[in-house]
Formats: structure tokens, sequence, C-alpha cells
């Protein structure tokens, strides 16, 4: 029996680990390889989780792709992402060198906890259409510090490959988090009437959890906001673009990818990001977001890399001239109800500002608002834009994506706050 498919992926996620602590001196390290492939018919979509060799036989007995394609499929599932690929010795000295680099530093006794992990994603995708092969791989480095079994801290850094890891880099973020987890802070009751102001690489969390995740068509057509009258979403200052210099041609459906796609412009919806899915079911254009690193799910629609256009305004005005109000310069995870609009986010560092002037540190607190009292905020955008990778999950898939975003002022509304 022949498939009559629409379009076909082949799918290979390789996650190389290792694993440093205090108490042992060598690394633990292992390997996941996960193979699979969907099929994705008019009607329906089939998942298969397999071998490479399972592959070959079901493409060979029931579908149509000839015996050179089925060949080259195989051979590009099971080629590695990286030419130059990183040896074990130097994945170990990597996590070792950061490791005794924040001990040096810092006399106190903590525990440490260091995990470096590759991760290589490939896809091959095929339809009557085309043949496109897309390979992504990413570094991502976890660390937990604790002292006498209390957490400190736990994060993670994100990196294109291990070649861009800045050692140095990450060992200052690290002792810098220690020192401020250790440091003296205030509680903060109530964030009634303050302004807030998100540093660049908090902004962008904030912008891709509680503006972005609601411009997904799956998300935009069971919330609220799909009401606004005229399309009024935010501040006339914001302007957000979607699937910036993205550098391939097709989604994991296998439709082409809509670049520099305008979601927002000057406060009001110009697009929802959609897949083949959702733009079939609501008759809408296809943004070509369909995207998955999972072998077990399908492509849902996902934000790959945002960028909030920067104006003119300097940070350290914005700070001076704000009476009240709280700076923000990390976020550590957002959470999004789509369905009431309600969003909340953790933010783990941050000050006072008092008349002009960042004062106190304060204790880790929760945002809590809803998405109409963002659209009455009044935002001020700046010139200080940087970028930022990290992971996003949606539904338990996570993916790599990237905001690209200057440091913003909002003001709420007077009744808002918690």
């Amino acid at each position: 029996m022949i498939y009559n498919y629409k379009t076909f992926m082949g799918l290979n996620t390789i996650r190389n680990t290792f694993l440093l602590n205090n108490e042992n001196d060598n690394c633990l390290h292992y390997v996941t390889e996960n193979y699979g492939m969907q099929l994705y018919m008019e009607n329906n979509n089939t998942i298969f989780q397999c071998t490479k060799d399972n592959i070959k036989k079901y493409l060979r007995k029931y579908t149509n792709i000839n015996h050179k394609d089925i060949c080259a499929i195989n051979k590009f599932l099971t080629s590695s992402c990286n030419d130059k690929k990183i040896s074990e010795q130097k994945l170990i000295s990597i996590s070792k060198t950061i490791k005794e680099k924040i001990e040096k530093t810092i006399n106190v006794k903590f525990d440490i906890q260091l995990s470096l992990e590759e991760v290589e994603i490939k896809k091959f995708i095929y339809n009557s259409l085309r043949q496109h092969n897309v390979k992504d791989n990413y570094c991502i480095v976890t660390y937990s510090i604790s002292k006498c079994n209390r957490m400190l801290i736990s994060d993670f850094m994100v990196f294109n490959s291990v070649n861009d890891i800045d050692i140095d880099k990450i060992s200052n973020i690290i002792m810098n988090e220690i020192t401020w987890s250790l440091s003296k802070k205030i509680q903060l009751n109530s964030t009634k009437n303050f302004d807030i102001i998100l540093k660049n690489t908090a902004a962008g969390m904030f912008f891709h959890e509680c503006i972005g995740h609601f411009l997904e068509a799956d998300h935009y057509y069971n919330s609220p906001i799909r009401l606004l009258k005229d399309n009024k979403f935010c501040s006339r200052n914001i302007t957000i673009i979607e699937n910036l210099e993205y550098n391939y041609d097709v989604d994991d459906y296998g439709s082409n990818v809509c670049n520099s796609i305008q979601l927002i412009k000057d406060g009001y919806i110009n697009n929802v990001l959609s897949n083949e899915v959702y733009s079939n079911l609501l008759g809408i254009k296809n943004t070509g977001n369909g995207i998955t690193e999972n072998t077990y799910m399908y492509p849902f629609i996902r934000m790959r890399n945002m960028k909030l256009l920067e104006k003119p305004n300097n940070i350290e005005e914005l700070i001076s001239n704000t009476d009240k109000g709280i700076l923000i310069e990390k976020i550590s995870m957002g959470e999004v109800n789509v369905y009431t609009g309600d969003f909340s986010i953790l933010v783990t560092k941050s000050y006072i500002i008092n008349n002009g002037v960042i004062k106190e540190e304060l204790d880790e607190f929760v945002l809590n608002y809803n998405i109409r009292q963002l659209i009455e905020a009044d935002m001020e955008v700046c010139n200080d834009i940087e970028s930022c990778m990290s992971l996003c999950g949606k539904f338990g898939v996570v993916v790599k994506v990237n905001y690209c975003t200057p440091s913003v002022c909002i003001k709420w509304p007077k009744k808002v706050g918690v």
C-alpha cells in the first residue's frame, strides 16, 4: 500500500550531555539519539518513532519516493551537523574551567553543578515541490549553585555552538548571580503605581511571553485580543517583527516561510503567526511557522527570531526621569493564559527607582497582569538593542528562539498592580 501523503519529514535529534559536580572531578557523559518521521496527509498526520534503518524500509514500502532520494534522506539524517566536531576532552575542559574560575574567585564553599549539552537537529523535508535539508545545532550551558542544601541560583545560557562559549562571560555571570543571591534585599508588597523599566534582555523575554505567544494563531483565536477594536494592541511606540533573517526557506510542513513578517506596527496587529493546519482551518495567511524539534510531536506554531524596533530614547535618561519605578534586569520565566488574557512573569533581579536614582535591591517577585492592561499602558522604547538566545516550551516541546530587543519603560494605568 502506497500512502498518498502531501509532505514527508524525516527527523533526527542528538543530545550530547556532560555533567560536572563538586563530588566528582570526572564528567558524567551520555548521548541520546532519536529518529522519527512524520507524514502529513490532506486530512490527518501520522508520526512514527523509529530507527534510521526502519525509515529506509518504510519509505521503500509505503511511499513513492525513489531509491536515490531515499538514500539521500538516510545519508543526510545520519550525517553530523557540525563538520568540525568538538572533542569530548574539550567539552570536559570547558566545564572544568568554568567551575575552577568560580571557585577561585569566591572563597565561600558552594556546591556547583554544571552541564554542557550539544544539541543537533536534522530534518529532511520532501514533497512534490521541493526537497529541503534543515540542519541546526546549539549548545546549552546549565548551572545550579547551592549552599547548605539551599538552592541559590539555577539557570541556563544558550549558544550557537560550543565554539561560541565565552568562559569568562559565563563565569562572571554566575559569580555576579551568586553575589546577588547573598546580598540583602527588600520585599515588595505591591507593584501598584510603579513604572516598570525592563532592561533589554529582560524586555526580550517579556515581549516574547506576553505579546508573542498571543499572536500565534492557535492562541490568538482563543484569546480576548481577537475582539480588539481596530486591532489596537499596545502603545504606538511598539513595532515587532518575527522570522527576522531566518536562514531556511520552508517550515516543517514544507510551507514557505514569510521572512521578517510585521506582527505589530505602531501598536496595531498586522499579522498573526500560523502554519499549514491553522491557515487552512481559519482561512488566514500561512506564515510558515510550523516547527518541532521532537520526534513525538507535530509542528506547532512557534516563534523563531523576534525583534522589537528601537527608538531614540536613552535608558539612563528614562531612569533619571522616573519618580517611582522598578528596574528589571532579569526575568526567569513567564506564563500566559491565552483564554483569559492573564500573564505572569517571575522577576529574579530588580531594583527600586526613587526620584530618578537606582536604590535598593528587590527580592524576587511575580508580576501578574492582564493583556487588556498592557493595551492601555504607555511605553517608551530605548536605543540599546541587544540580541539574546533562549529556549521556549510549548505543549511540552522545547525549541531554540532568539529575541532582539532594546530596553522598554512601561507606564501602567493607575489601577494596575499586584
